[in-house]
Parts: C-alpha cells; structure tokens; sequence
C-alpha cells in the first residue's frame, strides 16, 4: 500500500511539476513576507521609541498595528485608575473626526471590550457580531467583523488594549497576525513606561521650577497677602488642575484667593466658596487635594486646595502628592519670612519713632533749660 491510498503526501517526484513550482513559490513568499513584517516591527519599535511624549507615543503604536496586520481600523484603550477598571481613553486610527463625531461617544470599556478588560488575554475571532458578549454598532459605525485584540502590559500590570478589526483580503487574523501583535505589544509596554516616566520628570521639573518661582515672589513681598492669588495659579497650572483655592482658618475656612474655572467644589468647601468671587456651586464627589499652606499673620492655618471636574479624574490621578506637599512647605516657609520682614519692619519704624521721641525729648529738656537761663539772666 502506498503513501496515496493511506492519505499521506505523495512523493515529490509524483507531483506536478506546476503545483510543486506554485508552491515553492508560496512557501518563498511566505518567508519574504514574514521577513518584511519582523522588519516592519522592528522599524515600528524604533520609531515607537523615539517619541517621548505619552499621547504621541499611543498614537504611533496604533497607527504601527493597523499597518503590520493588514487592519484598516485599530484601537488602543488605556484603562482608567478607578475600581471599576474602564477605559479612560480611546485612541482610533481609520475612522474619522467627522464620522467619529457623528457616531458619538467613544467606547468605555463594555461588551467585547470590556471582556479583554476583565481578562486580559489574547482574543481572536472570525465575527465580533458572533461572541456572545458583544453590543453591536451604533448606527453610524463600520461594520467589522474579524477581531484581533491583545493587552499591553507595563511594570507587570495592564495599561491597555490594542484592538484591531476588519482585516484586509482575508476573512480572519492570523496565528502569525497574532504573533505580531503581541511582540509589538510587549514592545509597546517598555515604549509606554518610557514615556510615562518622562513625562512624570516633566511634572517633577514643572513642580520644581513653580516652587522656586512663587516662593521667591512670596518672600520678597512686603505683604504676602497681595500674592496668595499667584500662589493659587500657580499650584493649579503645576498640577493641572481646574479650580484652586487658599483657605484661612479651620475647616472649611474662609475662601482669600481662587484661581481657575468654576467646576465644582468639594462638598465640604461649598460653604466657604459661597459668596466668594470666582467660587462654583458644590459638586461632589470631585477629585480634590488639600494641603496645608503654614498661618496667617495671626495665626489661623493657611490650606491650599486643588481641585478637578468629575472628567478629568486621570489628571488628578497622575498628580504626586509629595510635590504639591513640597510646594506648600516651601511657600509657608516663603509667608513666615515674608511675616518676619513684615515684623522686622515695623519694629524698625517703631525703633525710629523711639529714637525721635527721645531726641526731641532730649532736644526740648535742654532748649527749656536754656530759656530758664535766659529768663533768669533778664531778671
């Protein structure tokens, strides 16, 4: 019995010399085009690697993925820092601004996404349309069907999702399609943290530099009071927030400098913000910072707060309390040598005063003694 009739391959010399040429030239094909997209990644992940900024860098690795599999539409979706593990941003490549405003909001984090979300791992299919954990499109979106989607990882936790769908000239990923992606995810992670620790030094050096500045302004002023509004824009633009406030006295204090746009206060601040120039109406709960910021001229404490809208809880996520801990230090150290100089000067003005008085006193005690001579030689 020979190899035909058991169902094994046939012997090269039993095949056509057409089919074996076609497929040698298949098999070379194949390998160059593998060869093409290792090239493509490792291009992708120099060029990855040469954008420091975080937004700059997730759009590259997007616009890397969709073009190394073939997808005309991919997706990266950066989870957010809260409980409930969602997507805080979403960044698409392939669809428009203009189709995508028409689709309305962006997805965050439900459904077949959501999936990867709560386990995160490798998911690849024929028909999104076909899970059972899908929703749909809205009315408005592409239709897609294959899906590819593949987790980044970053210091051993997830930070995101690369989802990649309607692959060109074929019905479905591939294994090698697969493959891709994850090495370019995994790249991805170091290119990520790069970039976030970057941007953390950014934030650092922005810190240091406010300190520095405010500080200054603070301890050559004649009254540290004029500032305060200065050192209320300045903590807010270092900690990119979007109202600021200096509080005089205890809880919840009385509202002597604001900055930024009203938002919304922290609930227990609604009743110090009432009344107050610039202060908005309560909205809570709000991501809020609260700092101490040294006393007064008469001792009540000063506190420094910072506050941001219910939609930018990722701004106040990425905010290092040390640092804003550190810049309240530093000005309530500024305001107690701004009050000493307030203190030094007025003693230095009292001291005057004393030194006249006795001059004149001096000055009159010896003119009368010369009057009572002169009176007494007229006599």
């Amino acid at each position: 019995m020979d190899q035909d009739s058991l169902g094994g391959p046939a012997p090269l010399g039993q095949v056509e010399l057409d089919d074996l040429l076609r497929e040698v030239l298949v098999r070379v094909e194949g390998a160059l085009d593998e060869k093409e997209r290792l090239r493509l990644l490792l291009d992708a992940v120099v060029t990855m690697a040469a954008d420091l900024s975080l937004d700059g860098v997730l759009a590259r690795i997007v616009a890397i993925a969709g073009a190394l599999v073939d997808a005309p539409y991919a997706a990266l979706g950066v989870l957010g820092g809260g409980a409930d593990r969602r997507l805080r941003t979403f960044i698409h490549h392939g669809i428009g601004d203009e189709q995508a405003a028409v689709i309305g909001d962006l997805p965050t984090g439900h459904g077949l996404l959501g999936l990867i979300i709560d386990r995160p791992e490798t998911l690849r299919l024929h028909d999104i349309a076909e899970h059972p954990s899908s929703y749909g499109f809205p009315a408005e979106h592409p239709q897609m069907h294959s899906f590819l989607g593949v987790p980044i990882r970053t210091r051993g936790r997830v930070f995101g999702n690369l989802y990649l769908t309607e692959k060109s000239g074929a019905s479905d990923f591939t294994a090698q399609d697969e493959e891709i992606v994850v090495a370019l995810a995994a790249a991805a992670g170091v290119v990520i943290e790069n970039a976030r620790l970057y941007e953390e030094t950014q934030r650092r050096e922005r810190w240091l530099v406010t300190t520095a500045a405010i500080t200054s302004q603070v301890a050559a002023s004649s009254n540290y009071e004029d500032v305060l509004t200065e050192v209320a824009d300045r903590a807010r633009a270092a900690a990119s927030a979007d109202e600021a406030w200096v509080l005089s006295g205890s809880e919840p204090g009385e509202v002597v400098a604001s900055s930024g746009s009203p938002v919304g206060v922290p609930a227990w601040l609604a009743e110090a913000s009432a009344g107050s120039a610039g202060a908005s109406a309560a909205l809570d709960p709000c991501p809020w910072l609260r700092v101490p910021l040294g006393g007064d001229r008469v001792g009540r404490p000063l506190t420094l707060v910072l506050a941001w809208s219910t939609e930018r809880q990722d701004a106040f996520d990425e905010v290092d309390q040390s640092l804003a801990e550190s810049f309240a230090e530093q000005v309530a150290l500024a305001i107690e040598v701004s009050q000493r100089r307030e203190v030094d000067e007025r003693m230095a003005v009292l001291e005057d005063r004393d030194r006249i008085g006795r001059d004149l006193h001096d000055l009159v005690i010896q003119r009368l003694f010369a009057v009572g001579l002169g009176l007494e030689s007229t006599a």
